[in-house]
């Protein structure tokens, strides 16, 4: 385990509502990214590697809310591309990267407590060129071929 103390400028510490939340506990809250609009589970403790229990949990939780409010089969994307210190992962759709409308079930589509705002995504949390992103150095998912 890598816990340290968090920085005060970590934007997942603060996990500031900009985005609907899904689920929000004691081990971890789920909220929509902002960058790619998908589910991103947030370890609450500020710690870049879990212990793999831990890990199986966040996942779990991540694919219930999956099943609950998207309709989507996913994988597991955990490669911290901007925020590397603070563990974080989200489920992309299988063959593909980023989220759109047409992913969220039925009365879902704006988030389950849009009212109180978001997610906690603080910003850039994905390169916005997917090849930069998830290149052939990526080990959690498939390669997505970058658009012409």
């Amino acid at each position: 385990m890598s816990h340290v103390d968090a920085p005060p400028t970590c934007p997942l510490c603060r996990a500031e509502k900009i985005t609907p939340w899904y689920l929000d506990d004691e081990l971890c809250w789920i909220a929509e990214c902002s960058i790619c609009a998908l589910p991103m589970v947030v370890l609450r403790a500020h710690d870049r590697e879990p212990a793999p229990e831990v890990k199986g949990a966040l996942h779990e939780r991540l694919a219930g809310v999956v099943a609950e409010h998207f309709t989507f089969e996913h994988w597991v994307d955990d490669r911290m591309r901007q925020i590397p210190d603070h563990y974080h992962a989200h489920a992309r759709p299988d063959g593909g990267f980023f989220g759109h409308a047409g992913l969220r079930r039925g009365a879902a589509a704006d988030g389950p407590d849009a009212s109180n705002g978001p997610d906690a995504s603080p910003g850039p949390d994905v390169s916005p060129d997917p090849d930069a992103a998830h290149g052939p150095d990526a080990s959690n998912g498939p390669d997505v071929p970058s658009a012409p």
